[in-house]
C-alpha cells in the first residue's frame, strides 16, 4: 500500500495562511523602496524579520506533516471557525454605524462566546477590558482617531 499524502481544508489553511502573509510582507518590503532611506527602514526590518519567521514556520510545518497523521477536525470546532471568520466582516460593517466601542464590545464577546466561554463575569469582563485597552493604547496613548459611528455622530453632533 502506497503512502499517500492526504491534506483537509484545515492542512491547505495550515499552508495557505502563512503563505498569504509571506507574500503580504514582501509587498511592504518592496513598497518601502517608494518612501525617503530613513522613512522605510522600520517597515522594511519588520516585514524582512516577518518573512524571515513565516519562512521557519513554513519549514516547521514541512518537517511536522511528515510524520502527522490527518485527524478531522470535529464539527464544533468547524462551526467556530466558520463564526469567527464571519465575525470579522460583521464588525466591519457595524463599526461605521456604532463606532469603534460598541463594535469592537459586540465583537469580543460574540468571540469570546463563539470559543466556548459561557460564565456571564467573563462574557462581561473580558469585552470591556479588551475594549478599554484597545481604546486606550490606539485611542488616547498613540492619537489614533478610532471611528465614532453615525449614530453618535447623529446624536450628539
Amino acid at each position: 500500500m502506497s503512502k499517500k499524502a492526504t491534506y483537509t481544508w484545515v492542512g491547505i489553511a495550515e499552508w495557505l495562511f502563512p503563505l498569504v502573509l509571506l507574500a503580504f510582507c514582501l509587498l511592504l518590503f518592496f513598497m518601502g523602496f517608494r518612501y525617503q532611506p530613513r522613512t522605510r527602514e522600520l517597515p522594511q526590518i519588520i516585514a524582512a524579520i516577518t518573512a524571515a519567521m513565516l519562512v521557519a514556520h513554513l519549514a516547521l510545518i514541512r518537517m511536522d506533516r511528515r510524520d502527522a497523521k490527518t485527524v478531522p477536525m470535529p464539527r464544533a470546532n468547524k462551526a467556530a471557525l466558520i463564526y469567527s471568520l464571519l465575525a470579522v466582516p460583521v464588525f466591519i460593517l457595524i463599526l461605521h454605524f456604532l463606532g469603534f466601542i460598541i463594535a469592537s464590545l459586540v465583537l469580543v464577546a460574540a468571540l469570546t462566546y463563539i470559543l466556548g466561554m459561557r460564565r456571564t463575569p467573563v462574557l462581561v469582563a473580558v469585552p470591556i477590558g479588551a475594549t478599554l485597552f484597545l481604546y486606550a493604547v490606539f485611542g488616547m496613548l498613540l492619537g489614533v482617531p478610532l471611528p465614532r459611528g453615525l449614530i453618535f455622530q447623529l446624536l450628539f453632533h
